[in-house]
């Protein structure tokens, strides 16, 4: 086995800060809610326009990381291959290319480690992650080509798991 290297996830990891602002944006691009994330499926029930909101909205692009950051324990994460805006109660998450695959950085958000350190919130009665502990938070991380591979099995059991569901809805 490869040696796996432990960084703290701000040094692998960026939050995005830019922003779309629908009173100066010509675009019309999906906007993500944080009620249109499926909790712990990484499933997208939906969006709405994003020229029809009134609030500044996160920017994100293909291969980017969501997370919502808002209730974090409700583990609601997706992985756009597509260009948008979302809720400024959801993280866009940028891996650095050269350390993280953005598509094991979708996994690795999933794991218990990762909702552990960020349900060390703040705020009671609106818990939020907090950026600033997560960033600090130590993971041990493969070599690029081994998490590539890693990020490709999981890949193949999420669409095993969702074909399954499909032919389950349809026998119903």
């Amino acid at each position: 086995m490869s040696q796996w290297n432990k960084y703290e996830l701000g040094e692998i990891v960026q939050l995005s800060t830019a922003k779309y602002n629908p009173v100066n944006e010509q675009r019309n691009l999906p906007c993500i809610e944080l009620e249109h994330i499926e909790s712990e499926t990484g499933r997208l029930l939906g969006f709405v326009d994003s020229n029809k909101q009134k609030s500044i909205k996160n920017y994100f692009e293909p291969g980017d990381v969501l997370y919502g950051k808002l209730r974090p324990y409700l583990k609601k994460f997706y992985y756009p291959l597509f260009e948008g805006v979302c809720s400024s109660e959801i993280w866009v998450l940028k891996g650095n290319k050269s350390k993280i695959y953005s598509k094991f950085l979708y996994y690795l958000v999933q794991t218990d480690k990762f909702n552990g350190q960020a349900n060390k919130s703040t705020g009671s009665k609106m818990p939020r992650a907090d950026w600033g502990f997560i960033s600090e938070s130590v993971f041990s991380i493969p070599p690029m080509e081994e998490q590539q591979k890693i990020a490709e099995i999981l890949s193949t059991w999420d669409k095993a798991i969702e074909l399954k569901e499909k032919l389950i809805e349809q026998k119903k």
